[in-house]
């Protein structure tokens, strides 16, 4: 009965504003408060986990499901019975030996320092989708000829075009055995001409760097022989992932290294949760700053209503009454302004889906709009700071409230 009388005068108290008292205003200004920082995470969240998400997907593009590496070196030898082992584990659908390092590309007078990444042709056209490649395609072995797809970036930086096809050959110079690359001289490098298959486009750093050619020819430019980078597989169904990592680790030992998609990547996602992180308590100290409105408003109240304390007490309520009722102010204040603020940033983020509201501001951009994803947990995560923060702010005026001297004041 205590309690449910407890929270009848705090309602009273909040939604009291018949009157516009300076108190009146600052509990607005308060909630105002509350529900601009929930709004704000919510969109500011939901904004990481777009862009979090279109990052992976970028990548996915590119990257393999799975890569072998060696624990040690740069290189290993390839051992054709663990390869089939691999071939043959259920769920893997394709797997490609890789070489891949740096080389000089050539076109005409001008040259460009690539990655070049060996790989069987099969494997190259099951790995990219339609919509990586911007001009020409992914075939980069046709009737006895090598040909060779280059990032969109390297082919603007050559002048590369449709006709080039048909036109002169490209160039890798490649340095020779125990040779250093540094200087053009014919007789320290491995020269090795090719076709123009293509250009592709996926992000900037792979664009501006990344070129492909068959497996064969890019062993006989490096004179690597039966040596290869890496190992790279592709899965039939993404959810085998983790289990078929764990299976080929297992199999291979501790002198190979099995990597999956995010391990390629962990140094730039460990960058985006930190400016995750960082971003949500800078906006949770905004959060604090704007409670303190909470705090005045409460104070203030304290102060004008220590006749209704008294009689209170009076009454028979206890200073812990007293006290949890004007928590229970805090307490309103939090949800209305969480709750205002979560429909808010709610809608904000479904327009932005919907119709793009926010661009990314490039017009040849992989995507037009920011990209924005909603996750409940956030929600959930939210609401429970803010709520917290709000009763935190809310304790010392009520607490002060409890104190007050019946005596002083009837």
């Amino acid at each position: 009965m205590a309690a449910n009388l407890s929270f009848y005068i705090a309602k009273r108290y909040f939604f009291s504003w018949k009157k516009k008292t300076i108190i009146n205003i600052i509990s607005i200004l308060a909630v105002v408060a509350v529900m601009a920082c929930t709004c704000s995470l919510i969109i500011i969240l939901s904004a990481f986990n777009g862009m979090d998400t279109f990052v992976k997907n970028l990548f996915g593009k590119f990257d393999p499901h799975l890569t072998i590496v060696p624990t040690i070196g740069k290189s290993f030898e390839s051992d054709a019975t663990k390869i089939e082992h691999i071939k043959n584990l259920e769920g893997i659908a394709q797997v490609s030996e890789i070489i891949e390092d740096n080389a000089l590309l050539k076109y005409k007078d001008r040259q460009v320092v690539v990655k070049v990444k060996g790989i069987e042709p099969a494997f190259l056209q099951a790995q990219f989708k339609a919509a990586s490649i911007s001009s020409g395609n992914a075939s980069i072995y046709k009737d006895s000829t090598s040909f060779a797809l280059v990032g969109l970036g390297v082919q603007n930086e050559l002048a590369l075009s449709r006709d080039s096809k048909n036109m002169y050959p490209l160039q890798y110079m490649y340095p020779k055995a125990g040779k250093i690359m540094g200087s053009l001289t014919p007789n320290l490098l491995n020269l090795e001409n090719i076709r123009y298959a293509g250009s592709f486009s996926i992000e900037r750093q792979y664009d501006e760097t990344y070129t492909f050619a068959p497996l064969k020819f890019v062993e006989r430019l490096t004179e690597m022989k039966n040596r290869r980078t890496a190992i790279e597989i592709l899965v039939n169904d993404k959810s085998d992932i983790k289990k078929l990592k764990s299976t080929i680790q297992q199999y291979l030992g501790e002198e190979y290294i099995v990597k999956d998609s995010l391990d390629l990547h962990v140094s730039l996602l460990k960058a985006h949760n930190i400016e995750k992180l960082i971003t949500f308590l800078i906006f949770s100290f905004i959060l604090l700053i704007a409670s303190l409105n909470i705090f005045f408003a409460l104070s203030m109240l304290t102060m004008e209503k220590k006749k209704d304390i008294a009689i209170m007490k009076s009454i028979g309520f206890t200073a812990k009454a007293i006290r949890n009722t004007y928590l229970q102010i805090g307490y309103l204040v939090a949800v209305v302004g969480t709750g205002f603020g979560l429909v808010v940033g709610l809608l904000v983020v479904l327009a932005q889906q919907q119709f793009g509201l926010k661009s990314m501001g490039m017009n040849n951009g992989l995507i037009s709009s920011y990209p924005v994803e909603l996750r409940w947990l956030d929600f959930v995560f939210v609401a429970t700071i803010v709520m917290l923060v709000t009763l935190l702010v809310s304790y010392i005026p009520a607490r002060k409230a409890a104190s007050i001297n019946i005596s002083q004041e009837v």
